[in-house]
């Protein structure tokens, strides 16, 4: 069995077209890398605009306050003291 050769013209050329082609695929890769940084960088800059945004408050709508008296959110239902933990009523008492 002979084994066949291409010409030097032909191995020139196929080997330049596989240059050509191999280096527009890797340029084009590494274009798309830098593609998706840019496109990530901007998503990463749409999400967090809005904290450097001064904060506004827009008032919706009263809201009606509770017919029952409810103890201040400041006042703790329960105090500590040297003999131990008591319960508050709602007018500040002991139980």
């Amino acid at each position: 069995m002979t084994i066949k050769r291409l010409s030097s013209g032909k191995t020139a050329r196929y080997r330049r077209f596989n240059d050509r082609l191999t280096r527009g695929i890797v340029s084009g890769g590494g274009l798309l890398v830098l593609l998706a940084l840019v496109v990530m960088f901007l998503y990463l800059l749409y999400a967090v605009m809005p904290l450097f945004r001064s904060p506004a408050l827009v008032a919706l709508g009263s809201t009606p306050q509770p017919a029952i008296s409810v103890m201040p959110l400041n006042r703790p239902p329960m105090e500590l003291t040297e003999n131990g933990a008591f319960l508050l009523t709602t007018a500040g008492r002991a139980r």
